[in-house]
């Protein structure tokens, strides 16, 4: 956790929600434009290679149409990675302390902030060639943007916390044009962002004194959490609390693999785990990520993932390289192992199958939460709710556990 990331924790109490962007800024993020494949309709070797998916994940090609394609995914590169040590590899491409201190005061002239000193500067590595240039200044404002020079960034004000703000409110309606209003005035064009999420910090928004609104891009119904500008305010006043800005090059790559089919690619890549359990899916849905290399580690060494996922791995943890894809896929949801109150293994996880070449590109470890319960019908139930969505996955009638 950096000190940009500890602010938010000490920061934020149960009347003030963690912005989105910084509780998922561990996940490993890349872009991309370079490869783009259409694929117009099925034919045998297109089904067959789907089929068998599972089993040739770096084979390098798939069938489409007669024609043969490369696949998206590629063998990735092993690397060890020493922890948070940025190596001179790495830095190759990265901002300089005078580049990236510049791009900061803009930011914070940008916002108003005219008069900051720069109190601590910090380059910090997330993952292998995923670093961020962090800041904070005197009067405790931070900001945080990538390395590479990525456009985005993340604005973040704990000031206003510290003012008697409890009093100002205004209404649901009222927060999406006051936001609308804030990113217009810093120069952000929302015509394009047609997803909208309104949240109150409590849960009567009569009472509520902070306002979050996300803004996405959408692409027939599906939304990508990559193009996103978010803003929480205070009402009245209008003063920032944080503002953050994502952008990538996403593919918008075609559907060409079946829901069914992707569920099947699924359970054959989670056999590679041997781990025994019964495997279950529990949702399959098409969804915008980036590709990254979890999966692949989960899948060619389980017992190494475990151990790294645990932090009970050395110095020197095992990564992979992959390239850099932001693309449409079916995400699904597996019941990957029994619950189990040390936590030592998944629960749940979801794995990336590309809706064009029906590989899997990538996952991640799901948060569910298991607990029982009367449904309406009397009976107690075991439910497992997605912790990010709140969508129930499964409803299992309980039963209690054999005495051994």
């Amino acid at each position: 956790m950096n000190d940009f990331d500890k602010k938010l924790y000490h920061d934020l109490n149960l009347e003030i929600e963690m912005p989105k962007k910084f509780t998922n800024i561990i996940k490993e993020s890349l872009k991309n434009d370079k490869i783009k494949k259409k694929v117009t309709h099925y034919s045998l070797a297109k089904i067959v290679s789907v089929a068998c998916a599972s089993l040739v994940l770096t084979a390098g090609i798939a069938y489409a149409s007669s024609e043969i394609v490369k696949n998206i995914w590629r063998e990735p590169e092993k690397v060890i990675s020493n922890n948070n040590i940025i190596t001179a590899e790495e830095k190759v491409g990265c901002m300089t302390k005078e580049e990236a201190t510049a791009k900061a005061n803009e930011i914070f002239k940008k916002f108003g902030y005219n008069n900051e000193k720069i109190e601590t500067v910090s380059l910090e590595k997330k993952a292998y060639k995923i670093i961020d240039w962090n800041f904070e200044t005197e009067t405790g404002i931070s900001l945080s943007f990538d390395a590479y020079g990525k456009d985005g960034f993340w604005f973040f004000n704990s000031n206003v916390l510290k003012k008697e703000i409890k009093n100002y409110k205004t209404t649901k309606k009222e927060a999406e044009r006051t936001a609308k209003e804030i990113c217009e005035k810093y120069g952000y064009d929302l015509s394009k962002y047609t997803n909208i999420s309104i949240k109150p910090n409590l849960v009567e928004e009569k009472d509520a004194y902070i306002w979050y609104v996300d803004f996405k891009q959408e692409y027939n119904g599906t939304v990508n959490n990559y193009e996103e500008i978010s803003v929480a305010f205070i009402p009245e006043i209008n003063e920032i609390y944080y503002f953050t800005v994502d952008t990538c090059d996403y593919e918008n790559n075609p559907i060409e693999i079946k829901k069914e089919e992707a569920v099947n690619v699924a359970l054959g890549a989670e056999k590679n785990t041997k781990t025994g359990y019964e495997v279950k899916c529990l949702d399959a849905y098409l969804s915008i990520e980036k590709m990254n290399s979890d999966a692949y580690l989960r899948t060619t060494d389980y017992e190494k993932y475990i151990e790294q996922r645990n932090n009970l791995s050395s110095k020197e943890d095992i990564d992979y390289v992959v390239e850099k894809h932001i693309r449409k896929v079916w995400k699904i949801i597996l019941l990957v192992g029994e619950p189990n109150t040390k936590l030592d293994h998944d629960i749940t996880y979801s794995y990336y199958i590309d809706a064009t070449t029906g590989e899997v590109i990538g996952g991640e470890s799901m948060l569910c939460d298991i607990y029982t319960a009367n449904d309406e019908d009397g009976k107690t139930y075991t439910f497992y709710k997605d912790c990010e969505t709140g969508k129930i996955l499964l409803k299992e009638l309980y039963s209690i556990p054999d005495k051994k």
